[in-house]
């Protein structure tokens, strides 16, 4: 006996900037940043005639770290999407406003999973394009959590059955 063949149902998912990650980037930033200023520092403790002092070099990073982890904070962080997946295609596009950003086809393939967190690699079906890294957590999306799971990996599957589809769907 053959099992019916299995269709993902029409979803839909608003997707806000996940707030770790903007804090895990920003810790990375500011800390790449206090790196970088120290070993200046001690580059021109030990030069031949050093050009600012220690109380320079402190004042200095001082300044650089929080401009540092506004720059990883602002660089994690993105406008509100939605991600549609209307049974045939995945969809992606702006959340609140509509003319910011028009739904455009994507492929969506899972890069990373942890169970409770999700990386999605996201790329235009049109152009060559790099894509982009969504991540999701249970935590944020607790509602939707398993209905967004079976979607996706039943999306591939059916993508994977069609003659000419990418390889990397």
């Amino acid at each position: 006996m053959e099992a019916p063949p299995r269709h993902a149902s029409a979803f839909a998912l608003d997707l806000g900037p996940e707030k770790r990650l903007r804090w895990a980037a920003a810790f990375v930033f500011a800390v790449a940043a206090a790196a970088l200023s120290f070993a200046l520092a001690s580059h021109d403790a030990v030069a031949d005639r050093p050009r600012c002092s220690e109380a320079c070099w402190f004042g200095l990073t001082l300044l650089i770290l929080p401009a540092a982890a506004w720059l990883g904070w602002m660089l994690a962080g993105h406008v509100p999407l939605r991600l549609r997946w209307d049974g045939q295609a995945w969809h992606l596009g702006a959340a609140c406003a509509p003319g910011d950003m028009e739904e455009r086809a994507v492929h969506v393939r899972v890069a990373l999973d942890f169970d409770d967190w999700l990386l999605l690699h996201i790329r235009s079906t049109r152009g060559w394009a790099p894509g982009r890294y969504l991540a999701l957590c249970r935590a944020d999306q607790s509602a939707h959590w398993q209905a967004l799971r079976a979607t996706l990996y039943v999306a591939v599957q059916q993508r994977a059955g069609e003659e000419g589809a990418p390889p990397w769907t």
